[in-house]
This record gives C-alpha cells, sequence and structure tokens, in this order.
C-alpha cells in the first residue's frame, strides 16, 4: 500500500487514504479492538452491532470511527442520559 500523501500519483489524498484505512470488515475490526482493548472481540460480536443498527457500507465494510461514535450513543442510551 502507498504511504499516504498529497500526491502519490492514485488521486487520493491523504485524507482519502486515512478513511479508506479506517473502512474494515467485522473480523477485521474485531480483531482491532482486541488488539487495542485487552478483551478478545470476535467478528460475530461485530455482527451483532450492525444486526443492530451500527454502521455498515453496502460492501460490508464498517467504518471504525463511526461504529465506535455509534456506541458511544448507545451507552448514553442505555445510561438515560440520552444523546447530548
Amino acid at each position: 500500500m502507498a504511504t499516504p500523501r498529497e500526491d502519490d500519483g492514485s488521486g487520493r489524498s491523504a485524507r482519502a487514504w486515512a478513511t479508506v484505512r479506517r473502512r474494515v470488515t467485522p473480523r477485521g475490526l474485531a480483531r482491532r479492538l482486541s488488539a487495542a482493548g485487552g478483551r478478545h472481540v470476535t467478528a460475530g460480536q461485530v455482527e451483532q452491532l450492525v444486526a443492530r443498527g451500527a454502521p455498515v457500507g453496502i460492501d460490508g465494510k464498517v467504518d471504525q470511527v463511526a461504529v465506535m461514535a455509534w456506541l458511544v450513543l448507545e451507552l448514553q442510551k442505555n445510561a438515560g442520559d440520552g444523546p447530548r
């Protein structure tokens, strides 16, 4: 994969490269969450989040940032705080 730069010949900006890299399959997101959080997360658990309404693209990939934002909103709803 090319290093993100303003002009790497692909026509994608550094921002576009960052967006591409954060979009992963549920399995990929599970691996990243497991590595970062110290708790094992399965692809099935991520797929359950998608079934409950977590954002997913038409290609079946999830945007890590969008899913984390969705989780925060869900936690606030479940705590009775609601979105702010």
